[in-house]
């Protein structure tokens, strides 16, 4: 048997001068979860079972192969089960066929151009000083982790600040350059310059130097 690489990591095999291709790919990247989550958001028959990998070893593995190959052919079964779930929901409600994308990123955008993008409307691809100029504003986001203290007070946590920010506006379309615009009436990325007070115990504007992300005192810009 003679293996051949094949396009898109997908591996042809050559047996009994009949080529057939085999190609691999990482469910994980469609449907990025646990399996045990996946299969109950999907409600297949066949969920995540249960096995303690810890009483396994080199030396007992033998003892416990037949459990050990039960519980292998029941996470097969359950992601084949909730990747065929997935399938056919794409293909009744979306009319997408989720082997022609490789990642869930790529297959949102092509159900949102095929099903919910107006005949009108374009997605511009970004090159050269503009896109390198936009990806300058991507940072990352600040982690901090603080001890709370409460005296004689209520305490209130907000739960999904980002998805709920993601529903606001966002710059889109084709942009231009502009110098010195009207704050008030402008919409898109600014690059400014500013000082934060030297003063501030915890500072929270953000800039990328050498490929850290800091939040620096003084005079900063980006």
């Amino acid at each position: 048997m003679e293996l051949n690489k094949g396009k898109r990591g997908g591996t042809s095999v050559l047996k009994e001068n009949k080529r057939v291709r085999i190609e691999l790919r990482d469910s994980y990247l469609l449907l990025p979860s646990s399996l045990k989550d996946l299969c109950k958001a999907f409600e297949v028959s066949t969920q995540k079972g249960c096995f303690q990998h810890d009483k396994v070893n080199a030396n007992n593995l033998e003892e416990f192969k037949d459990e050990c190959l039960n519980y292998l052919k029941s996470d097969l079964k359950g992601l084949y089960e909730v990747i065929a779930v997935f399938y056919d929901k794409m293909i009744r409600e979306y009319n997408m066929n989720i082997n022609d994308y490789i990642s869930l990123p790529a297959l949102a955008l092509g159900n949102y151009r095929s099903n919910f993008m107006s005949e009108s409307a374009d997605i511009p691809i970004l090159r050269g000083r503009c896109e390198k100029d936009i990806r300058k504003a991507y940072y990352g986001g600040n982690v901090d982790v603080y001890k709370p203290i409460l005296e004689n007070g209520k305490s209130y946590d907000v739960n999904s600040l980002f998805p709920t920010a993601m529903l606001g506006d966002m710059p889109v379309g084709t942009p231009k350059y502009m110098y010195k615009p009207e704050i008030d009436k402008f919409f898109g990325y600014l690059h400014i310059e500013t000082e934060t007070p030297k003063h501030i115990d915890k500072p929270f504007l953000q800039i990328n130097d050498e490929g850290k992300n800091i939040s620096p005192v003084g005079k900063i810009k980006g």
